[in-house]
C-alpha cells in the first residue's frame, strides 16, 4: 500500500528542527509513546489516564453531513478497529468499506484534517490535538475558542482516491456517504466556486434526495428561500439574493419527478466529479521561490490522485481559484522540507524548474505526494520513482 504514514513523515522530516532547537514545540505524535517527547500541553483528557488499556469507551464518531454514531471500543483501539465497526454499523459492501478510514477533523472548517493510519488509537489524537493545531497551522488561524480545541473522529474516504474508482461504487451505503462528502464540499469548500447553473443543478437533486418529489403546495419560493442556505455555497448566497434562488431552483426541482432518492444521489456525484479539484486536498503556501509566481504570492497546492495543481489564489471574494499548471505525478522529480520551507522539483517542457514555499504542513504534503508519485511511476514501465529528498 502507498498509505505513507503521519507518524512516519513527522518523525523523518522535522527530527532535525527539534534536534536544532530545544525550545522549539515538541513534534507532534499521534498515539505511540515511544516516538514522542514528553507533553509540553497540559490539557491532557482524564479518559486517556485514569481509565485501563482495554476498559470499553463509548465513542461518538462523525459523518460528514453532520450527524454522530457511538461506538463501545477498547481505549486502545486502533483506526482499522474504528473502520472496521463503523462499516458494520452501516452495513457497507466489505470491498467498498475499504475506500473509507478514519480521520482527525478540526471543528473549525477548512483548519486541520488529518488522515489517521490504521495502527493509529484515534483516542490518543484528542490529547494531542492542541499540539498538532500548534504545529500544523499558522499563529494568526488560532484563537482560544472550544471549536478550535476539538478534534472529531470522523468517517470519510480516503484521501487521492482515483475517479474512476469513485464512480464505480454502487454500494448504497457507500453512495450516500459520498453524498455527503459532496454536499459538504459544495457548501463548506473555499477553494472553488461552481457555475451558479450548475449549483442550481445540483440544490434541485440535493433537494430531491431530502424531500422527494417537487410539491406545489409545499415547494413554493417563500418556502424554498429559507432552505438554499443548505443548498448553495456561502460565496453564491452572499452574491444572489435567496428568492431569487428559490425562483431558479424550482423549475429544476420540478423536471427531477418521480427520481429516486439513489438515482439522485448517483446523479449528484457524476456531476461533482467532473469537477477538476473535486476530492483535492488543498495546502496554502506562500511562495519564495517560483517561476510561475511571485514572491510572497500564495499559491495553493491542489493534490489530486489524477495531477498536482498549482493555482492561484483569488484576490477577493468574487473571483474563483485560476490553476496556474497541472503537472502529472510522474513529472514530480523531488521534493524537501525542512522547517517550514518545502521545495519541490518539476518536469516542464523537459526541464527541471524547483519552486520553494513557506508552509507548516509539508510533512502533510509530502504524505500524499509519495502516494500520487508511487501510483503514477507503477504504472510507467522503465521510470523509476523519485527519491523523495533532494
Amino acid at each position: 500500500e502507498y498509505m505513507g504514514t503521519l507518524l512516519s513523515c513527522i518523525g523523518r522530516f522535522v527530527a532535525r528542527k527539534h534536534m536544532a532547537d530545544p525550545s522549539a514545540t515538541p513534534p507532534p505524535a499521534a498515539g505511540v509513546a515511544s516516538l514522542m517527547p514528553p507533553p509540553v500541553n497540559k490539557r491532557r483528557s482524564s479518559l486517556m489516564v485514569s481509565l485501563p488499556e482495554f476498559q470499553t469507551l463509548r465513542v461518538p464518531v462523525y459523518l460528514m453531513n453532520g450527524d454522530k454514531i457511538e461506538l463501545d471500543l477498547p481505549r486502545l483501539a486502533s483506526a482499522d478497529d474504528f473502520r472496521v465497526a463503523v462499516c458494520k454499523m452501516l452495513r457497507l459492501d466489505v470491498e467498498q468499506a475499504n475506500l473509507f478510514c478514519m480521520w482527525g477533523i478540526s471543528g473549525v472548517a477548512n483548519l486541520l484534517s488529518l488522515e489517521l493510519p490504521g495502527n493509529v488509537a484515534p483516542l490518543d489524537l484528542e490529547p494531542e490535538w492542541t499540539r498538532l493545531l500548534k504545529y500544523f497551522c499558522e499563529k494568526k488561524k488560532r484563537r482560544k475558542t472550544p471549536d478550535w480545541y476539538e478534534c472529531r473522529i470522523t468517517f470519510r474516504s480516503r484521501a487521492m482516491l482515483p475517479v474512476q474508482v469513485l464512480r464505480n461504487v454502487d454500494d448504497p451505503g457507500a453512495v450516500r456517504l459520498l453524498f455527503h462528502e459532496a454536499t459538504h464540499a459544495v457548501l463548506e469548500t473555499k477553494y472553488f466556486n461552481l457555475a451558479l447553473e450548475k449549483q442550481v443543478k445540483l440544490a434541485a437533486l440535493h433537494l430531491q434526495v431530502l424531500d422527494s418529489s417537487f410539491n406545489k403546495k409545499t415547494h413554493k419560493k417563500e418556502t424554498l428561500a429559507p432552505r438554499v442556505k443548505t443548498l448553495f455555497s456561502r460565496n453564491t448566497l452572499r452574491l444572489v439574493n435567496r428568492l431569487d434562488l428559490a425562483e431558479m431552483l424550482i423549475p429544476a426541482y420540478k423536471k427531477l419527478k418521480d427520481t429516486t432518492a439513489m438515482e439522485a444521489m448517483m446523479a449528484y456525484l457524476d456531476l461533482m466529479y467532473e469537477e477538476p479539484l473535486f476530492t483535492a486536498s488543498f495546502f496554502e503556501t506562500i511562495v519564495k521561490d517560483s517561476p510561475f509566481f511571485r514572491e510572497n504570492e500564495y499559491c495553493i497546492l491542489a493534490l489530486h490522485s489524477r495531477a498536482l495543481y498549482f493555482c492561484r489564489a483569488p484576490s477577493n471574494s468574487d473571483d474563483s481559484m485560476a490553476v496556474v499548471l497541472s503537472v502529472p505525478y510522474e513529472d514530480v522529480m523531488c521534493w524537501d522540507y525542512e522547517e517550514t520551507s518545502f521545495t519541490i522539483g518539476i518536469l516542464v517542457n523537459e526541464v527541471v524548474v524547483m519552486q520553494r514555499t513557506y508552509t507548516k504542513k509539508g510533512t502533510l504534503i509530502i504524505d500524499l505526494l509519495q502516494r500520487g508519485t508511487a501510483i503514477a511511476h507503477a504504472s510507467v514501465v522503465g521510470v523509476p520513482p523519485p527519491q523523495g529528498l533532494l
